[in-house]
């Protein structure tokens, strides 16, 4: 699994940067990854001895957010309808 790997990999001392390019991932990704892996409020150590299993229900958005996105997606056909309409723009929406 990628998030195991790159923990792995700066635990071992490397950088994000040479992480990323090994693993060919932006940086962006490893920063978000570890930042996540810190939100657990494990050590590195301690979470690359997790099965992969439970890594990924670690690294799962939580509900909150998902609930946003229902939420945001379920206004897009409105949205789209309103700027069919003569003088509506994304401005007005």
């Amino acid at each position: 699994m990628t998030v195991k790997k790159i923990a792995q990999m700066v635990l071992a001392g490397k950088s994000r940067r040479s992480t990323a390019e090994e693993l060919g991932l932006s940086r962006n990704t490893v920063k978000k990854y570890l930042y996540k892996i810190r939100q657990t409020g494990m050590s590195l150590g301690e979470f690359i001895l997790h099965k992969d299993k439970t890594i990924h229900h670690l690294m799962e958005d939580p509900p909150k957010e998902k609930d946003k996105l229902k939420k945001l997606n379920k206004s897009f056909p409105h949205i789209e309808k309103e700027q069919h309409r003569v003088g509506v723009n994304r401005g007005l929406l």
